[in-house]
């Protein structure tokens, strides 16, 4: 989701946490917050992607595009990831 939203050259996703600590994954990968910060405003938060498969995320991303961007933009990071909607 954060790549499809950088890929609209309107927006750019980053990460935020309490501490500057790296946040481990169930994968293992470490995230390094870009902001240390205790809230973030609502409006600016992606949703969250729970237990969703990948594809179902895509699909929710792309929507929240279109929403804020309209559909020549959502259709434009779906042909950039190769994407079908």
């Amino acid at each position: 989701m954060a790549d499809a939203w950088s890929r609209t050259y309107r927006s750019r996703a980053v990460t935020f946490a309490r501490t500057e600590d790296a946040l481990v994954t169930r994968s293992r990968i470490r995230i390094i917050p870009d902001k240390v910060a205790t809230s973030w405003s609502a409006d600016h938060l992606l949703p969250a992607i729970g237990s969703q498969r990948p594809a179902q995320a895509l699909d929710q991303a792309l929507q929240g595009i279109a929403a804020r961007y309209g559909m020549p933009t959502a259709d434009l990071v779906a042909m950039q990831l190769e994407y079908r909607k």
